[in-house]
């Protein structure tokens, strides 16, 4: 009895500690990300130590009064919840200073996501990915995505475009990143019931239903596809 108290605390302790780590890091990951003036939720972390797993429920970010004040982007995201199993951590051998993580299984459920931005692709962003790409590797055996949906508003100088998705499920097996003898998937399932794309300042906007396509197998089926112009002839004519 005098041993097992003091392994179960310390049982304890490791677990809410790791608990408070995960939530720590989702915030200073977003805050990276250019995320710094939004509100960021969390509404519960659970870890089990016996088989590796973590589980982060109710995710939720949204901005501040103050992000809305000029041209940063703004996001709006709530997760059901993010489950992950199989987690091991181990720095790689034989001279190798790469960190590795390995994931059994990872699973995140019924995503919403709203965010508006500009457009961008920057160069120093790009190295700072490839950077930490070079630093750690990352794997994951199996990775599901089931009912999301997202409203996202890029600008590109004056030009809006806007892309909406629902229900959007995915399966990818085999993911790998920052190996670089190795491929970044061995297959991905992905369907869509409903997406849209509107561009050139709203005059136009491409619309899909009931979409699936799977690699390697080389499937894929579309239930609808259109081109809808978003105004009359008339319209049309006055804009510049």
């Amino acid at each position: 009895g005098s041993v097992l108290l003091p392994l179960a605390l310390a049982c304890v302790g490791a677990r809410l500690w790791i608990e408070k780590k995960i939530a720590d890091t989702i915030r200073v990951e977003l805050a990276v990300a250019g995320f710094h003036r939004h509100k960021i939720g969390i509404g519960a972390v659970r870890v089990k130590l016996g088989d590796r797993s973590v589980r982060i429920s109710n995710i939720s970010v949204r901005p501040t009064a103050s992000a809305t004040d000029g041209p940063q982007a703004t996001l709006n995201l709530k997760i059901e919840s993010i489950e992950a199993s199989g987690i091991r951590y181990r720095k790689a051998g034989n001279g190798d200073n790469h960190r590795e993580v390995v994931v059994g299984e990872v699973a995140i459920h019924s995503p919403s996501i709203n965010y508006s931005g500009v457009r961008s692709g920057s160069a120093s962003d790009s190295a700072r990915i490839v950077t930490a790409g070079d630093r750690m590797r990352f794997s994951i055996g199996t990775f599901t995505l089931t009912d999301a949906d997202a409203r996202i508003t890029t600008w590109s100088g004056k030009q809006q475009s806007k892309y909406a998705v629902d229900g959007l499920d995915v399966v990818l097996t085999g993911f790998m990143s920052g190996y670089e003898d190795k491929p970044a998937f061995e297959t991905i399932a992905v369907s869509l019931r409903d997406g849209a794309y509107t561009y050139n300042n709203g005059a136009m906007r491409l619309e899909a239903d009931s979409i699936s396509f799977s690699i390697p197998d080389g499937g894929l089926s579309v239930g609808r596809f259109a081109m809808v112009p978003q105004y009359g002839r008339e319209e049309f004519a006055r804009r510049p």
